[in-house]
């Protein structure tokens, strides 16, 4: 089996402290049974604030998240106590592996970095060069791909050397992967395709898709849709949803770009960072907006 990885992958850095928006608030962190058997059994420091704020109730254990929605072990400096007393090694498996995401294939996973966390989405929007994939590991033991999985794969890589056809602008390179994919046209109401949604936080349905005209470059818009590409297209070939989940990565580029005040590098990188947090680490949103560009698609 072999990892596959974008090109910018091995560069990425947690920026602990230095983050803005931690990944340690805001959300309920599973612990996976292998270290909550570690913390159960901890017999040192941090043993009476493992039994205390750690809770067993519901599909798996997971922290307690304090009244600001920040994990129990977050100290007042923004670092993990559980890493800093018991070492990186002690950390449950989803603090190791954020920002990290995993697409499982049968001669291959296809791991990338997650747009939500600041540090990965200045990293991807800063790369120059144009998207494509590395091995990491290659073990050498793999089944061969399904015919599914092939025909997938060469059908995607002709998407991403269109997208990265830097001779032409970014608009003609949608145009282009769309007739590819026999879709009519090139738009979508926005209005219609985000509406009714679930946010996490209640001032960013007064932001998201509210401004609409400022331009951001090519480069970034290209950079953001190969992200999106390489992370939804992914299911593709299980839910037959090639269409509708390019049509998703498309749209997701120009709506981060109507999201933007300004054409400054920090205003898009943190608007990637809120469409990432909202809008594609929402099972129910991604589900939703899959649906309705669906029907728009079938009418």
């Amino acid at each position: 089996m072999k990892t596959t990885v974008p090109h910018y992958y091995k560069n990425f850095t947690c920026i602990a402290d230095k983050c803005k928006h931690t990944c340690c608030a805001g959300w309920e962190i599973d612990i996976d049974d292998y270290t909550y058997n570690i913390y159960k059994n901890h017999k040192g420091v941090l043993q009476s604030r493992f039994e205390k704020n750690i809770s067993t109730n519901g599909d798996a254990p997971h922290f307690v998240l304090d009244k600001n929605e920040r994990c129990p072990f977050l100290n007042e400096r923004n670092l993990c106590d559980i890493y800093l007393e018991l070492g990186e090694e002690s950390l449950c498996q989803i603090c190791t592996d954020h920002p990290r995401f995993r697409n499982y294939f049968s001669d291959r996973t296809e791991t990338g970095l997650g747009l939500c966390c600041e540090a990965a989405a200045e990293l991807i929007l800063k790369s120059e060069e144009k998207f494509h994939l590395t091995d990491i590991e290659n073990d050498g033991f793999s089944d061969d791909s399904t015919p599914e999985e092939t025909e997938f794969f060469a059908v995607r890589s002709e998407i991403f050397e269109i997208l990265t056809n830097r001779s032409i602008s970014f608009s003609e390179r949608c145009e282009k992967i769309l007739t590819k994919l026999k879709i009519a046209g090139y738009s979508a109401d926005f209005n219609a395709l985000f509406s009714d949604l679930e946010y996490m936080e209640e001032n960013v349905s007064e932001i998201i898709f509210k401004n609409g005209k400022t331009k951001i470059s090519d480069i970034y818009k290209e950079q953001l849709c190969a992200y999106f590409i390489y992370r939804h297209l992914s299911e593709a070939p299980f839910d037959g949803l090639l269409k509708e989940r390019t049509f998703f990565a498309l749209i997701s580029a120009e709506a981060i770009e109507k999201m933007c005040k300004t054409s400054e590098f920090t205003e898009i990188a943190e608007c990637a960072r809120i469409y990432s947090s909202e809008i594609e680490y929402s099972e129910e949103n991604t589900e939703k907006i899959l649906n309705r560009i669906k029907k728009m698609l079938d009418n």
